[in-house]
């Protein structure tokens, strides 16, 4: 394997206000369809993870990252749960106790919808620091049920009313799958999606707030910020790229987790009917996965497929539908 320096883009924040894009990266990009209407949310990509600003009932404005592959509760940092006055109501019982917090109300006229999450929980403060929260993290239960375009072109996040405004093109037009009872009611919120590398196909989870933190060396090695978007992939699989392809780049001891997590650089991955790439992965045990992702997937996965590989698209998620749409922006 090899290990040396690749450069990371260090890209301004296009900050989106009351639907408006004020900043835009390089030139726009044409499209074989017209872009998608729906409501354009008050979102700003840093780093290809997508973060909105949502103000509540009592008018405290929460700046939270939105994350696919988040839990089944808000998450929100204990500077925001000070600034906002909100009252602990309960603790969670466990290894690491949690303590909750009412969950947050957003204005119905503003344009963030409502999370269907039923608690908000304090995050411990180092990870919300080092993952970088902000005021907190809107998970799965605030995507769930809803019609979603990520545009990691033009850097904007839309939320549609509803299907009939949008085509889907069948050849890059992708089936995902949801954790369902014996009934066939939708239990689980996270989407599976299937993806192919070095050729053979295997089951992730669409996560937008994939995130790898560096540690000091991988920044100056890679010449990134602290944060980036990756993927992450079981160390059994790992492992297996490693060995057989000796030309993949390969950071050790590129994040802390884990005790040092090393990243491996995919030269392409194959979605959608397109082949997009390079993609980093952050190695994780496989029994991690495995855990974390049990009770809220329908099986189980080879990792997680971030916004290292997303920045390359324009991708319309139909929860309803359980289809995902990939339009590619280069």
């Amino acid at each position: 394997m090899r290990c040396f320096s690749v450069s990371f883009p260090r890209r301004p924040v296009a900050i989106l206000a009351f639907g408006l894009l004020a900043g835009l990266l390089g030139a726009k990009t044409s499209f074989a369809q017209s872009p998608p209407g729906g409501r354009v949310l008050p979102a700003d990509f840093v780093q290809h993870r997508i973060y909105v600003t949502a103000v509540t009932t009592e008018g405290d404005s929460l700046r939270m990252l939105t994350d696919t592959g988040g839990g089944t509760a808000v998450v929100l940092s204990s500077p925001a749960v000070r600034r906002t006055g909100r009252p602990v109501i309960d603790t969670l019982q466990g290894r690491r106790p949690m303590q909750v917090v009412p969950v947050p109300v957003f204005r119905t006229e503003g344009p963030v919808p409502q999370t269907r999450a039923e608690r908000a929980i304090i995050a411990p403060s180092r990870r919300a620091q080092l993952v970088g929260y902000d005021d907190g993290r809107l998970g799965m239960h605030w995507f769930a049920g809803r019609i979603w375009t990520f545009d990691y072109g033009d850097e904007t996040l839309r939320l549609h009313d509803t299907a009939d405004e949008l085509s889907f093109a069948p050849d890059h037009t992708v089936d995902l799958a949801f954790r369902t009872d014996s009934t066939g009611t939708r239990v689980g919120h996270h989407p599976r999606v299937e993806a192919s590398i070095d050729g053979t196909t295997r089951s992730f989870l669409f996560d937008t707030g994939a995130t790898t933190v560096l540690t000091d060396s991988a920044q100056g090695r890679l010449d990134a910020p602290r944060r980036i978007a990756s993927g992450f992939i079981r160390a059994s699989l790992f492992e297996r790229w490693t060995n057989k392809h000796p030309d993949w780049t390969v950071v050790e001891g590129a994040s802390p987790a884990l005790g040092g997590s090393p990243l491996i650089r995919v030269p392409e991955v194959e979605i959608a009917g397109h082949t997009a790439g390079p993609v980093w992965f952050e190695r994780r045990p496989d029994r991690t996965i495995q855990k974390t992702l049990a009770g809220s997937m329908d099986r189980r996965v080879a990792g997680a497929l971030g916004g290292s590989l997303f920045r390359h698209f324009r991708i319309t998620v139909d929860y309803p539908n359980a289809r995902a749409y990939f339009q590619r922006l280069d």
